[in-house]
């Protein structure tokens, strides 16, 4: 069910901080100091549990919209309200690395910073409200598309992953990796052992993190909803919809997305398109076909 005020709070409902499922805090209204309250909490959790493993997913409502931050970073920042959530982010890292540094385990412990999706630059009119502005999602930089859409924009974000000793510094790479691959990444770590009685649709990236080689992950689809709409497999990418038609991009020297080469090399059209189809045939997931 879709409630009409989503994702807004009124005076009639009321905002909870829960503790597993128990509600152990009425806050009301306000949403100001979430990011706050959940950077303390992470912190008092990693205090608790410094003598064993442990594993923390700290997912920040912030900057979601509507946006809030707490008043000590108000006005802080020189992009507006929305450079100020992202200062108070900033913060929030910046607190969690400190307390594993100050308990001597920040060698022993990964620290993945990555988002689900890019942002919400085609949001719907009832989003701006409240003060919400457009500019309030964010920026997709020179990507083309946003949120809600399977260009890249909408699917590229930053992947930052720090391991003292483990992964040498400074090392950036723009070989495919997905938060599908973390599952299968720490099992690797960890020495466990992935389940046998389902597809797992990651790959351990261990490898890549230590500059040793390349991922194994070789292709991505990119869904929208049940409808496959592209494909990247190396640095091609073929994107067929009913809307834009057929597209082909070569992202390493094309990553925005703005020179369609689908009529120069119809052979590998051709190609990528049949791992879509076979792709749509072995999940179930609807395919556009321009030869309907």
């Amino acid at each position: 069910m879709i409630l009409p005020w989503c994702p807004w709070l009124t005076e009639d409902h009321t905002l909870d901080l829960y503790v597993d499922s128990l509600a152990v805090e009425e806050i009301g209204f306000a949403q100001e100091d979430l990011t706050v309250n959940y950077t303390k909490k992470a912190v008092e959790f990693i205090q608790e549990n410094k003598d064993q493993p442990f594993f923390l997913y700290l997912a920040h409502s912030m900057p979601h919209l509507p946006v809030y931050t707490s008043d000590e970073f108000l006005g802080k920042s020189k992009a507006g309200l929305y450079g100020d959530v992202i200062q108070t982010i900033d913060w929030s890292v910046g607190e969690i690395l400190n307390t594993l540094r100050e308990l001597n385990i920040d060698d022993n412990t990964m620290v993945i910073f990555t988002s689900d999706n890019g942002p919400w630059q085609n949001m719907p009119d009832r989003m701006l409200q409240n003060g919400v502005q457009p500019w309030h999602a964010g920026s997709v930089g020179l990507l083309r598309g946003s949120k809600a859409t399977t260009y890249e924009g909408g699917f590229r974000v930053p992947g930052i992953i720090s391991w003292p000793n483990q992964i040498p510094k400074g090392q950036t790479s723009s070989e495919i990796a997905t938060t599908m691959d973390l599952f299968t990444t720490i099992v690797d770590i960890t020495g466990g052992e992935l389940p046998d009685d389902r597809v797992i649709d990651g790959n351990s990236i261990l490898s890549l993190l230590k500059g040793e080689e390349c991922i194994p992950t070789k292709q991505h689809f990119y869904l929208m909803g049940n409808r496959v709409e592209a494909l990247r497999v190396g640095e091609w990418k073929l994107r067929c919809t009913k809307s834009d038609g057929i597209e082909l991009y070569n992202l390493n020297i094309d990553p925005a997305e703005r020179c369609n080469q689908s009529d120069q090399y119809p052979e590998l059209v051709d190609e990528l398109y049949q791992k879509m189809k076979d792709f749509s045939i072995e999940t179930g997931a609807k395919i556009w076909s321009w030869e309907d």
